[in-house]
């Protein structure tokens, strides 16, 4: 292990760990979007797409995701979804559009809903969404919904802006480029976006932001990761898609499908789809190690040359296996690297595994960041007595 200090080589490095997933993401999108995977994909979105069209909710449903989900102003009808799907050519990002619109007509059904919510383990603190204490505020535009909570971090439109919301952004540090156009907007001052960087958005971060009292916000702090939307309810979402239109002996590599869907479009970060399926006993990841985000079972061709991804983009120089300390809030002071030398590899496996303990250990943190002498501590701890040690 090596103590790397100072503000600029932490920040390089982070911003440098968070490229190399979200590029991850991306690959593992390309493999979704090719040969075989993305015929049985789309077979299962052809047959969501028929059964989702005689449910109840459907039209409700449709109606209000006409301007928002992509995959509708794509196609502008279900018939032509219905075609795209059926004849194996629609993209991963956009079955992913399907299976997230399956999922909300599911909630207009109570049984099938608990089904659904049955896939979000961990209880209510795990699920909660931290958001802002601040009141809700209206926005204007023609974009924006009257009375949308309103605050950076928290609901965030496109479009013109109240002059309420201009004050907010001021204080939380998001500039606008343009009234009527686009936001570059820092929802994190580690997170802050060239225009260049605002294509790796997807509506999900634009929507979300973590606040410090969010166990996932903790945890990527901690580890160097994309601050994103918080935890991923699409993910679960897929589980229940996975569950309902996957056939028996269905290939596992297709829980890894949010990875293409839900994180290559910028939507959530990796880790936010990783502790989804860790909770649920698809994948058994250790956070950098991303040979463990492959599922257990039998492996196709198609999941072997997945498998090549992963540990490529597992062994790239930017893929640091490391632990941040912060001088102050969000202004980090250096980060623990660990080499990949067998008794730090292991060290870190368990440190970084993504599992119900870690969830616990991060909510009980007594601030949403370490401090030099807190991950010096805490990795002492580690290495001396348990992994799973309370943070300090």
């Amino acid at each position: 292990m090596k103590k790397v200090a100072g503000k600029d080589q932490a920040e390089r490095a982070i911003r440098a760990k968070k490229l190399n997933e979200f590029e991850l993401a991306n690959a593992i999108r390309h493999h979704f979007d090719t040969g075989l995977l993305k015929s049985e994909l789309n077979a299962m979105v052809y047959e969501s797409i028929i059964i989702a069209k005689g449910m109840k909710g459907f039209d409700k449903v449709w109606n209000k995701n006409l301007n928002t989900l992509k995959v509708i102003m794509h196609y502008r009808d279900i018939e032509s979804m219905e075609n795209a799907a059926g004849n194996g050519s629609m993209s991963a990002v956009h079955c992913g559009d399907v299976i997230r619109f399956f999922g909300e007509i599911a909630e207009e059904h109570p049984d099938l809903n608990q089904v659904r919510e049955n896939f979000q383990i961990g209880g209510k603190d795990f699920w909660d969404k931290k958001k802002s204490v601040d009141a809700i505020l209206p926005m204007e535009g023609q974009q924006a919904d009257p009375g949308t909570r309103v605050r950076l971090g928290t609901k965030h439109k496109l479009g013109p802006l109240s002059d309420s919301m201009k004050g907010k952004m001021g204080r939380f540090g998001a500039t606008q480029q343009d009234l009527n156009r686009t936001r570059k907007v820092s929802f994190r001052s580690l997170e802050f976006r060239s225009e260049g960087e605002m294509t790796q958005i997807g509506a999900g971060m634009k929507v979300w932001s973590p606040q410090d009292l969010d166990i996932l916000y903790r945890i990527e702090v901690a580890f160097g990761l994309r601050v994103g939307a918080t935890i991923s309810g699409t993910t679960t979402d897929t589980l229940y898609f996975l569950k309902v239109f996957g056939k028996f002996g269905m290939d596992p590599i297709f829980y890894l499908l949010p990875f293409a869907t839900i994180v290559a479009p910028g939507h959530h970060s990796l880790i936010e789809a990783a502790i989804p399926l860790a909770l649920a006993g698809k994948i058994n990841y250790c956070i950098g190690l991303y040979s463990t985000l492959m599922p257990d079972g039998p492996r196709s061709a198609a999941a072997a040359e997945v498998v090549k991804t992963l540990v490529q983009y597992e062994h790239d120089q930017r893929n640091r296996l490391m632990l941040v300390f912060f001088s102050q809030r969000e202004i980090p002071g250096g980060y623990w690297q660990f080499t990949t030398s067998p008794p730090e590899r292991t060290l870190f496996a368990s440190i970084g595994k993504a599992d119900r303990e870690m969830m616990l250990q991060f909510r009980g943190m007594g601030k949403p960041y370490m401090t030099e002498l807190d991950l010096e501590r805490w990795i002492r701890n580690s290495r001396l007595r348990n992994a799973r040690a309370p943070i300090a």
